[in-house]
């Protein structure tokens, strides 16, 4: 039997548990975020999850984390309570002490990315930009088949990005943010604050179907967002291919509203050109990237050339 890894995608909202043989998820587990983790970074529910996809030959765990991460650890995670993901989490060692096994823990959308650079969407190109829309935006970069994230593994954190939002509250604490606006919450909270009316972003969706204006206008917010963070992709990485994906990236006609405005706007010709698409993987990219990431890492020279120095 060859041997299979343990793959977690841990959004903000749902988390996808798969075990992963070579570049198939063999098995796979969909669950709500919050129930696998209790007050004060208890990993208890975690770890029984977990164990309900072990078997023989499993070689290690690999976690996509919807947060910054660097050295195994979830360094801050906006978009979680803190009572349950508490600053400077630990996940790698924890795992570790109770499996006894490899344990990668890396941000979510660059194993996303990583994931459709190697089976998906950016399959065979040089720079690929992958962005998720979901509870935050994410980002993350590939470049000749290596992850980037920059000198404090920063690098893709779009949803931080100054945009006008003063009304609305980012997770990180400061006003002003991209993902406040570029989110499941953002689209729900403008429908709020248009209406004084509280619902989630499914239902915001429906409305504007019923030609709620109201809904239509926050659908139009979330349009110019995205054009907002797609040009400033354009523009900073001139990649060959961007790939969206995300729950947000699933509302009908927004990433074709939005290729049709950004080809519109953007200041030079070339750029016209990059394909701006939906992810290929969907629910499978995290944790296909996470899988083949975390063993990328180990064995390849080049990644540790590149990504292994000490934090200034």
């Amino acid at each position: 039997m060859k041997p299979a890894i343990i793959a977690l995608d841990i959004g903000a909202t749902k988390t996808v548990i798969g075990r992963v043989v070579e570049d198939r998820v063999q098995a796979e587990r969909h669950l709500v975020t919050s129930a696998l983790f209790r007050r004060g970074g208890n990993i208890a529910p975690l770890v029984s999850e977990i164990r309900k996809l072990w078997k023989l030959h499993v070689k290690g765990i690999a976690i996509g984390f919807a947060g910054v991460v660097s050295d195994g650890a979830v360094l801050a995670a906006p978009n979680f309570s803190s009572d349950l993901i508490p600053p400077h989490f630990a996940l790698s060692r924890l795992l570790t002490d109770i499996f006894d096994v490899s344990v990668s823990v890396m941000n979510d959308t660059e194993c996303f990315t990583f994931g459709e650079a190697v089976f998906g969407a950016g399959r065979h190109k040089r720079c690929v930009v992958g962005l998720t829309l979901g509870t935050g935006v994410g980002g993350g970069i590939v470049i000749d088949g290596v992850p980037y994230r920059g000198t404090h593994a920063l690098a893709g954190e779009f949803g931080h990005l100054p945009f006008p939002s003063e009304k609305i509250k980012c997770g990180c604490g400061q006003l002003g943010h991209l993902e406040n606006i570029l989110s499941g919450p953002g689209l729900a909270r403008l429908y709020a604050l248009a209406t004084g009316r509280e619902g989630t972003s499914e239902e915001v969706v429906k409305a504007a179907r019923r030609g709620d204006v109201s809904a239509l206008e926050a659908l139009r917010a979330i349009e110019e967002a995205l054009v907002h963070l797609i040009l400033t992709v354009l523009l900073a990485w001139d990649p060959d291919v961007i790939v969206v994906g995300g729950g947000i990236a699933k509302i009908p006609r927004l990433l074709v509203t939005a290729r049709r405005l950004v080809r519109q706007r953007v200041a030079f010709p070339p750029l016209r050109r990059v394909p701006i698409v939906p992810s290929l993987l969907h629910d499978h990219a995290v944790i296909l990237g996470a899988a083949h990431l975390a063993s990328f890492k180990k064995e390849t020279p080049r990644y540790h050339r590149l990504f292994s120095f000490k934090r200034r």
